[in-house]
């Protein structure tokens, strides 16, 4: 290392402010997606998809957006533009942990999305004596004077071991001392990662619903044997049923179960 000290940094830096935010990277994905299959809108893709497909190929889609601003602001590190005497061990680390922050991120995003297009009223990251949760349907207000009416959901792009996060806000929910939330029974976890058995088996002993890939599902069903367990593909019809929405379809059955992935229905509607 030269004598001057490689500049480490303490704020935001400058080439994060490079890279496009979550919302803007979920819309391009959208309209990406939008394109590809020939229609007119992302409602259209949703009533007429297997859920599980359009979030998989979303968050992809996202990703790629993702790494093609990262790929750009690289260049601009290499030729100097934040600095010259910045850390570039440092700086691969900031861009690494941006990564996998918008990872999980993105994922939300795309739920929150999905929700909006169905018109299903939400309050996002609320604390509730403490315990945390992503999503509250319809909001905490309604959950003060009607706890039995809310859907709790806690949204993980990888489980790993995070899905005992859920598991705790949900004893604090429950056993906390004059907590006014502790009547609420819908609480639901969602992953595109697959969960380990231990997971899927303690979540649904504490009368958790646990969202599984679509590919785990059957899988995770044997292990387990719970009604709690649930593809995830059926999350959206689930929440709708709850609160007194259908889905529309403009697409007849036959239709939307022509083709076994959403990659097989772009390739057929780009002909």
């Amino acid at each position: 290392m030269t004598s001057a000290k490689k500049r480490r940094f303490t704020k935001k830096p400058l080439w994060l402010r490079d890279l496009l935010n979550v919302d803007s990277i979920v819309e391009e994905a959208i309209s990406e997606l939008i394109k590809e299959m020939n229609v007119k809108n992302f409602l259209e893709i949703l009533i007429s998809r297997n859920l599980y497909e359009v979030l998989k190929k979303l968050e992809k889609k996202a990703h790629e957006i993702y790494k093609h601003y990262e790929d750009k602001v690289r260049e601009k590190f290499m030729k100097g533009y934040y600095g010259k005497n910045i850390d570039a061990n440092e700086f691969e680390k900031s861009l690494t942990n941006t990564r996998r922050r918008r990872a999980g991120e993105t994922f939300e995003k795309i739920f929150l999305k999905i929700l909006s297009e169905y018109k299903v009223p939400y309050e996002d990251h609320v604390n509730m004596c403490g315990a945390e949760f992503d999503i509250v349907i319809p909001n905490k207000e309604v959950a003060l004077r009607n706890p039995r009416s809310v859907i709790l959901i806690s949204l993980k792009r990888e489980v790993r071991e995070r899905w005992k996060e859920t598991v705790g806000d949900v004893y604090i929910l429950k056993h906390r001392r004059n907590c006014e939330y502790s009547e609420i029974e819908n609480i639901w976890f969602a992953s595109l990662g697959k969960p380990s058995k231990k997971a899927v088996k303690v979540m649904t002993d504490l009368n958790i619903v646990v969202y599984v890939p679509d590919d785990v599902y059957e899988e995770m069903l044997n292990k387990v044997r719970s009604s709690f367990v649930k593809p995830l593909s059926k999350i959206i019809d689930d929440i709708l049923e709850r609160v007194g929405k259908s889905r529309t379809t403009s697409v007849t059955a036959t239709q939307q179960h022509r083709y076994k992935t959403l990659d097989d229905y772009i390739k057929v509607s780009q002909k």
